[in-house]
């Protein structure tokens, strides 16, 4: 995993980092954002996810760039959908020992 920085344009104030794990044969990328909460809601974070997946298929020989999140975590759902990505299944899961239900979404090439 890498993270880049998110700062905001108008100040360069550090507002939060875009995590992406690139697979070692470079077919996907798992992408995650995580924003100051004062920053949430103005479009950054979206803004930064669709820089990075545009930055992927650009400069790297990725097809394919996923994030996933609790089906409960409405705003993060919306950010991916607005940075372009497409909702693809969602499935039973443990996160910090408890059962969740994940939402899958993704940006193909």
């Amino acid at each position: 995993w890498n993270q880049i920085a998110i700062a905001r344009a108008t100040d360069d104030t550090l507002i939060g980092d875009v995590g992406v794990c690139v697979s070692i044969d470079e077919a996907e990328a798992e992408i995650g954002v995580t924003l100051a909460p004062a920053a949430r809601g103005a479009g950054h974070g979206a803004a930064a996810v669709a820089a990075m997946i545009g930055w992927l298929f650009d400069y790297r020989d990725v097809g394919r760039v996923y994030g996933i999140t609790d089906i409960l975590n409405t705003p993060s759902a919306r950010l991916m959908e607005r940075a372009g990505m497409s909702f693809v299944r969602q499935e039973d899961a443990v996160f910090n020992g408890a059962h969740c239900v994940e939402a899958t979404y993704e940006a193909r090439r």
